[in-house]
């Protein structure tokens, strides 16, 4: 007695696969762009919820807030998960943007002026995707010369650059921190750089010869031999002196003291970088490393991540200088990001490189 069989051909399950493929994809794009238009709704009504209490903010204090900062302290601004808000204050007048990762490219913003939610961000604001910067870049110092018994320039300081706002777009960006050049033979640092712009390594101190050129110049070593050169908007000029000290970032080295650097903030804590470094003589006379990181006869290398320049010596070992360093801050909640040692402070979210990374938007 035969028995029948039943059962799906191979071609029927096929066809049932590639239904059900479809399907699910489907399925897909549809929540995505349920998702997406959830995120425009609260987008807008953050926005009519922070007008609101700018409004508030505005009776109580004749003046609107002056900057996000402030709009968030004084009276916190309606933010849904994901909501990422730019402000800016013009004239009495403020504009604020609201953009998000689940609204794609949508973005809209609101303005006391007009007062009713429009498309796009405002002027001046980043686009999404994008997130603004603000850049420190200083590059590695110059070493200090030496020789046996006769005057030694200082290293130059490592080139400075300071960058109020840089708008960076989403992906990884190659973070370059340079390294000190060594000590005793007028090396130059290396170069720090981060998005086109490029901090220039010191000159180094002058040995038996001329200061070297660099972000700083070295300073030189006797009679007959010249200072080195500094890059303008980056650094200063070596001494033109008997043993003398290199440029700093604030000013040109001297016969008394490597040039002064500058100071900011970025880090969250006030910091001088790129000193010059301390020139010396043959008699045991020497200048003192300027402030910033710059070495001196009594400790010759320059101080690490401050681009500061090596100190010269005559029978000891002359200082490298200071390795450099770059440091990115933005708003906290401005974006997402990885790289180098991340800390905050008040409103600021820092990253550090103390050596050469990847600084990666998400």
């Amino acid at each position: 007695m035969n028995k029948s069989h039943s059962g799906f051909t191979i071609v029927e399950l096929l066809v049932v696969i590639v239904i059900i493929g479809i399907l699910a994809a489907i399925s897909i794009v549809s929540y995505t762009g349920f998702t997406k238009r959830a995120a425009v709704v609260t987008l807008k009504s953050d926005l009519k919820n922070s007008s609101t209490q700018l409004a508030l903010y505005n009776t109580t204090n004749s003046i609107y807030p002056a900057d996000l900062a402030a709009a968030t302290t004084e009276r916190t601004l309606p933010v849904s998960s994901g909501t990422i808000y730019q402000y800016t204050l013009t004239n009495g007048s403020y504009c604020l943007s609201a953009t998000s990762p689940k609204a794609g490219n949508s973005a809209y913003h609101i303005s006391s002026l007009v007062g009713t939610i429009e498309d796009g961000v405002c002027s001046g604001h980043n686009e999404p995707g994008a997130v603004n910067i603000e850049l420190l870049i200083v590059a590695g110092g110059g070493g200090g010369g030496a020789s046996g018994g006769s005057w030694c320039g200082g290293g130059g300081a490592g080139g400075l650059l300071y960058v109020n706002s840089l708008s960076i777009s989403v992906g990884a960006h190659p973070v370059i921190v340079g390294g000190g050049g060594g000590g005793g033979n007028s090396i130059n640092g290396q170069n720090s750089s981060f998005e086109g712009h490029v901090a220039i390594g010191g000159g180094g101190g002058g040995n038996f010869s001329n200061g070297a050129n660099g972000g700083s110049g070295g300073g030189r070593a006797t009679g007959g031999y010249i200072s080195g050169l500094g890059v303008v908007g980056q650094g200063h000029n070596g001494a033109n002196a008997n043993n003398g000290g290199g440029g700093g970032a604030g000013a040109d080295g001297n016969y008394i003291t490597g040039g002064i650097g500058l100071e900011f903030d970025i880090s969250g804590t006030p910091t001088y970088y790129g000193g010059g470094g301390g020139g010396v003589s043959y008699q045991g006379d020497y200048s003192t490393g300027g402030l910033g990181g710059g070495g001196s006869m009594e400790n010759p290398p320059g101080i690490p991540n401050t681009g500061g320049g090596g100190g010269a010596a005559t029978y000891s070992t002359a200082g490298i200088g200071g390795s450099g360093i770059v440091i990115i801050r933005y708003l906290t909640g401005a974006t997402s990001a990885t790289g180098g040692t991340v800390t905050t402070s008040g409103s600021y979210t820092i990253h550090t490189f103390t050596a050469s990374g990847t600084f990666t938007v998400n």
